[in-house]
Formats: C-alpha cells, sequence, structure tokens
C-alpha cells in the first residue's frame, strides 16, 4: 500500500450479490497516478466474511465500464493478513474523466456470482490537457 493510495471499501454478500460501499462516493482526479484501489470483504451465504485461508478457493474480477463503453477487467488479489481482496486499478484503465461504472465476479467450482452494478468518478484536473511554460 502506498502512502497516497486512496482506500476504498467494499463489501460483498455472495447470498445475494450485494454491494456495500464504506464511502459515499468514489473519486479521483485525471492527473492522479497509481492510487486507485479498492478493498473487498467477501460475506458467504450466512453472511460470514470468508477469510484468508480460505479466499484463495475464490477467483474474483472487478469489470469496469469506461465512460466510452469499452470494458476492463481486473483480477483481485488476497490483501494479507486481513481476509481481504485488493483491486489495484492501472492508470491505462482510468485515461479518461467521466462516470466508471463496475461489477464484481465471483467464481467458485464454477459457480459465478455477479455483484450489483456500482460507479466511481475521474474528476478532470485543472490542469489535465494544458502545457506548462
Amino acid at each position: 500500500m502506498g502512502a497516497l493510495d486512496r482506500r476504498y471499501e467494499i463489501e460483498m454478500s455472495l447470498k445475494d450479490g450485494k454491494l456495500t460501499k464504506k464511502q459515499d462516493r468514489f473519486e479521483i482526479y485525471s492527473t492522479d497516478k497509481d492510487i486507485l484501489k479498492f478493498y473487498i470483504t467477501l460475506k458467504d451465504v450466512e453472511d460470514v466474511i470468508v477469510s484468508n485461508s480460505n479466499l484463495h478457493t475464490y477467483d474474483v474480477k472487478m469489470v469496469i465500464v469506461r465512460p466510452e463503453l469499452i470494458y476492463k477487467e481486473v483480477a483481485c488479489e488476497i490483501d494479507n493478513p486481513k481476509d481481504k481482496l485488493v483491486c489495484e486499478i492501472a492508470n491505462d484503465i482510468l485515461s479518461i474523466a467521466g462516470l466508471y461504472k463496475f461489477e464484481l465476479r465471483v467464481e467458485k467450482d464454477g459457480e459465478i456470482v455477479t455483484s450489483s452494478p456500482e460507479t466511481f468518478t475521474i474528476k478532470k484536473s485543472i490542469a489535465d490537457g494544458l502545457r506548462n511554460k
């Protein structure tokens, strides 16, 4: 984890696919680099947090739809030792300002659960596209 990371936390219920955000808004600026990370807690069908010892049995991807309707998949990794997954969003995905939509896809033993959709915003910086003399 970097010193300037935006740490956005999400819980996903595997029972119904519902996402619960810890923050009201997810947003960064177009000039920000290497800081957007989503930390995900999975809750099983009995509403119990999936622990690190079991997270490796799940394949979790974040599907991101950019403003121009191009989509990217980002693999989520285990964030030891916190019983969470982390999805680090690369700068090339965040190249334009606008509203981005995302969902999580969780696979285990051939079964797939897709989360409810959610959004984050890339805001245009005042210096974006300007030249420095």
